[in-house]
C-alpha cells in the first residue's frame, strides 16, 4: 500500500512540474513502474546507476548486462531497449534538412549521427547524392566490424551506379568513443574510393561518428597534407564552415547533440540586458536555468564535464537581437542542479554567467 502511495506521489509530481526536478535514478525508478506493477523500484534504480554510472550507459547496455542487476528481469530489460530504440528513431526523424539538399559536411554529419544512437557495435552506412548534393539514397552497408574491403565495395559500387549517384559518403561509428581511423578503416576507404572512381563516382568523405562529434577521414588527411578542405565544407565566400567545430587536440569536429530528452515547457526566456536596459540578446525558449558560456567549444567542454558528473544539460544558442553582437552559446540545466553545475564549472576553471530569466 505504501509503495502504491509513493508511485502516485511520483506521478503527481510529474503532472504538476514535469521531469525537470527528477534525478536520474528517479527517472529510472518511474520507468520501472511500467515493467513492475507492484513493489519498490527505487533500490533497483540505484543499483542500475551504481552499475552503469549514467543514463546513457544504462540505455546502451545489452540485455544480458541489464539482467545482471538485481531486480532487472527480461521484461524490464526489454523495456529499456525499447526506450533506446524509440529514442534512436525519434532522433533520426527529428533532423531532416528541407528537401534533403545538403549544403555542407556539418549538415550531413548531423543527419547521419542520430542513426547510430544506442548502438553497441559498428555499422557502416552509405549516402548517395546527385551532383547538386540532393540525397538519393541511404542504406546500411554492413552490421559489424568491416575487416575486408572487398566485401562492401562491390555492393556500394553497384548500388551507387544503379541509383545514378555522382557522390558517395560513408559513415561508421566507433562505440568505444575513439575517433581515429584504424588501419582497416583506411584500407577500406581507399579500396572503395578506387572502385567508385572506375565508375566516375566520387567518394567525398568517410565519417567516423562518436559521441557528439565526427572525424572526417578524407578531410583530415587533406588537412595533414596542407591541402584545402573538400568543397562541401566551404561556403560560397570561401569560409570554412567547420573551423569553429574543430578540436585541434583530438582532430574531431564537435557539434551540439541532436536529441535531448524533452521536458515540460515552462516558458522561461533567457535574456541579457544592455547597459541602457534594452535586450541585447535573447535565447530560445528553455525549460530550465541557463548558464551563458560564450563560444560553442566552451559550451561543449562544460556539457561534457557535467555529463561526467551525471548532470544532464543541453546546449542552447542565443541569436543576436537589437545589436550586431552575433550569438553566444549557453547550457540549459535543471534548476535543481544549477548550484552543483556552477560549482563544477568553477572548479574546472570554466567561466559562465547565469542568465536572468522571466516567465
Amino acid at each position: 500500500m505504501e509503495h502504491d502511495k509513493h508511485r502516485e506521489r511520483m506521478r503527481q509530481r510529474y503532472l504538476s512540474g514535469g521531469f525537470n526536478s527528477f534525478q536520474e535514478h528517479e527517472l529510472l525508478e518511474m520507468l520501472l513502474f511500467y515493467a513492475k506493477p507492484r513493489g519498490n523500484t527505487n533500490p533497483t534504480a540505484h543499483a542500475l546507476m551504481e552499475r552503469f554510472g549514467s543514463l546513457k550507459n544504462v540505455m546502451e547496455a545489452s540485455l544480458d548486462e541489464l539482467k545482471e542487476v538485481d531486480g532487472i528481469g527480461e521484461q524490464s530489460a526489454i523495456l529499456f531497449k525499447l526506450v533506446t530504440e524509440f529514442t534512436r528513431r525519434y532522433a533520426i526523424e527529428a533532423y531532416r534538412p528541407k528537401g534533403y539538399c545538403f549544403r555542407d559536411m556539418k549538415e550531413i554529419a548531423m543527419f547521419i549521427a542520430p542513426k547510430f544512437t544506442g548502438l553497441d557495435h559498428e555499422q557502416l552506412h552509405m549516402m548517395l547524392f546527385n551532383n547538386r548534393m540532393n540525397l538519393l539514397d541511404h542504406c546500411i552497408v554492413s552490421d559489424g566490424v568491416v575487416n575486408s574491403a572487398e566485401a562492401p565495395s562491390r555492393y556500394i559500387a553497384e548500388r551507387a551506379y544503379r541509383k545514378k549517384a555522382a557522390f558517395v559518403i560513408l559513415a561508421h561509428n566507433h562505440p568505444n568513443g575513439i575517433a581515429r581511423p584504424s588501419p582497416d578503416d583506411v584500407d577500406v576507404t581507399e579500396y572503395i574510393s578506387s572502385a567508385l572512381n572506375l565508375l566516375g563516382i566520387t567518394l567525398i568523405e568517410h565519417l567516423i561518428i562518436v559521441n557528439f562529434g565526427f572525424y572526417p577521414m578524407i578531410r583530415n588527411q587533406a588537412r595533414s597534407e596542407g591541402l584545402p578542405p573538400p568543397i562541401q565544407g566551404v561556403s560560397q565566400n570561401g569560409e570554412d564552415l567547420l573551423d569553429d567545430l574543430y578540436d585541434e587536440e583530438t582532430g574531431v569536429y564537435k557539434f551540439e547533440p541532436l536529441f535531448c530528452p524533452d521536458s515540460t515547457p515552462s516558458f522561461f526566456f533567457c535574456h541579457i540586458l544592455t547597459a541602457k536596459g534594452g535586450v541585447m540578446m535573447e535565447a530560445k525558449q528553455t525549460s530550465g536555468c541557463a548558464i551563458a558560456l560564450g563560444s560553442l567549444n566552451r559550451a561543449i567542454r562544460a556539457r561534457d564535464l557535467l555529463a561526467s558528473a551525471a548532470l544532464f544539460s543541453k546546449i542552447i544558442k542565443a541569436d543576436g537581437k537589437l545589436s550586431n553582437q552575433g550569438c553566444f552559446y549557453a547550457l540549459e540545466v535543471p534548476c535543481a542542479s544549477l548550484k552543483k553545475a556552477l560549482d563544477l564549472l568553477r572548479r574546472a576553471g570554466i567561466k559562465g554567467q547565469v542568465l536572468p530569466g522571466r516567465k
